[in-house]
């Protein structure tokens, strides 16, 4: 963090940046921890690599993971609600492919 700048990236550029539910449950600790830190005024949201995000990460969202109707209404729409109520502003940096989840 720099002068109240939080910076989060995304960094599997082998992957394109895809999301996995750990990844999310990460991003989803640094939001909730931001809302209590004070002397954050600006979030900046980028990808490592040749873009952005290529959403979610369908090869590890395998057997093993919750149900569609879980996956999409946990972790997912928690971030997403987050994203929005958070007191700051949000800065995505976006280049590349931008899909889906991301």
């Amino acid at each position: 963090m720099e002068s109240g700048v939080c910076r989060i990236t995304l960094n599997r550029p082998k992957r394109l940046n895809a999301l996995q539910f750990p990844t999310i449950l990460e991003i989803l600790e640094v939001f909730e921890s931001i809302i209590q830190e004070k002397s954050i005024r600006v979030i900046v949201f980028n990808g490592e690599g040749r873009c952005f995000c290529s959403g979610d990460d369908l090869v590890s969202m395998g057997p093993d993971s919750p149900p569609l109707d879980e996956r999409f209404r946990l972790p997912h729409h928690k971030l997403i609600h987050l994203i929005r109520s958070i007191p700051i502003p949000v800065v995505a940096v976006l280049h590349g492919y931008c899909l889906g989840a991301g």
